[in-house]
């Protein structure tokens, strides 16, 4: 892991309402495949506030998933990310904030509560429309200051909810009410949604009180997120996966430049990186296969594989695994990760081992080995 935490966010909480000098690193609203291609960069955690959806692909409840059987931690709040993580909540995505807890309790259950239009990152996601939990909570707290009565709330609530999402805006809902409440409450509220905090965005809210969450997170250090079940490979998983390709984000500076010379170098060495290049694809397919089949390491194969990845490297004290793991440019999260996929390679070598001879031949007459065996 890098440690890094990701936050995908867009008009719930705008650039120019977000904290600065924070160690999360923000990105537009998510789309389906965002969180997986995310998940190779091996992050601390992701947070989704924001997502696309209708025109673009939403992000997927399996790419969650996915992360989170990876070993990151998934939060959620606001929108989006409120509705992913009141859904994924019993297999481990953390929801934080309001509308997190009414979509859990199934006191919301619409999607279009949400939903708004707005402007591209350009235009700082500008807002074309409102968002049905912002109206509830401003005619809840107007109500409250006995501004407008308990009716008049239930009646501009039921019109504004009958409306197209991207129809939705105070000024239609006070043209509406003309004639439909009393004069008077229309007025004062007319007046109190002007004044300053007239208008309660929860969603906004929210996004901060993720922040919160997010910073105090990092603070503790966490390690990788642990669940107790296994991902499935579905094939409708893979043919979702294969389409989303292997594009990354850019973010892990503070390795990019080591990892580019590692591989430039490699890069030099044609025969060395052909076959470091089938090694890793063997050992890809060996993780894989672990996880298809619903393996877990427990802590005494992931010691085990600790033990003998240290052997084999000749790590026989804890100063000279320290001097290794600067050597490799690698954290302690990301050794964790290491040692796991060691366990899960060494468990399908041991279900694989079996390779027949005939299986061998082939091999050999694919490499070209086979000639120059037979003639030695």
């Amino acid at each position: 892991m890098t440690g890094a935490i990701h936050v995908f966010v867009g008009p719930s909480l705008p650039p120019s309402h977000r904290p600065t000098a924070t160690p999360l690193v923000f990105h537009g609203p998510a789309k389906q495949g965002d969180v997986y291609q995310l998940v190779s960069s091996r992050p601390c955690a992701i947070a989704i506030v924001d997502g696309y959806f209708e025109r673009v692909p939403a992000v997927w409840h399996k790419e969650i998933l996915w992360a989170m059987a990876e070993g990151v931690h998934v939060f959620g709040a606001a929108s989006m990310g409120a509705l992913r993580a009141a859904e994924l909540a019993m297999f481990g995505m953390r929801g934080v904030g309001e509308v997190f807890r009414d979509f859990a309790e199934l006191l919301l259950e619409d999607d279009d509560e949400v939903t708004l239009v707005h402007g591209d990152e350009a235009s700082g996601y500008r807002q074309g429309s409102e968002a049905m939990v912002n109206v509830r909570a401003t005619l809840r707290a107007a109500q409250d200051l006995r501004i407008i009565s308990d009716e008049t709330r239930h009646t501009l609530t039921l019109h504004v909810k009958e409306c197209f999402y991207p129809d939705r805006s105070y000024p239609e809902m006070l043209e509406w009410a003309r004639g439909k409440v009393p004069d008077a409450e229309l007025e004062k509220l007319k007046a109190h949604l002007r004044s300053p905090g007239g208008r309660v965005d929860v969603k906004r809210n929210d996004a901060l009180a993720l922040v919160d969450e997010l910073l105090h997170f990092h603070s503790l250090a966490p390690g990788p997120k642990e669940v107790p079940w296994s991902f499935l490979h579905t094939d409708a998983w893979e043919k979702v996966r294969l389409s989303v390709g292997r594009d990354v984000h850019a973010h892990r500076s503070e390795v990019v430049a080591a990892d580019a010379r590692v591989l430039a170098n490699l890069k030099a060495d044609t025969d060395r990186q052909m076959a470091a290049s089938r090694e890793a694809m063997v050992r890809a397919l060996s993780v894989q296969h672990a996880r298809r089949d619903g393996y877990r390491p427990t802590a005494s194969d992931r010691a085990s594989a600790l033990a003998r990845l240290c052997q084999r490297q000749g790590l026989a004290t804890e100063p000279a695994l320290e001097q290794w793991l600067q050597d490799q440019n690698m954290t302690r999260a990301e050794l964790e990760r290491v040692v796991n996929d060691e366990a899960c390679v060494c468990r399908s070598e041991i279900l694989l081992s079996a390779v027949s001879d005939l299986q061998l031949l082939d091999l050999l007459r694919a490499t070209g080995e086979y000639g120059r065996l037979r003639g030695a």
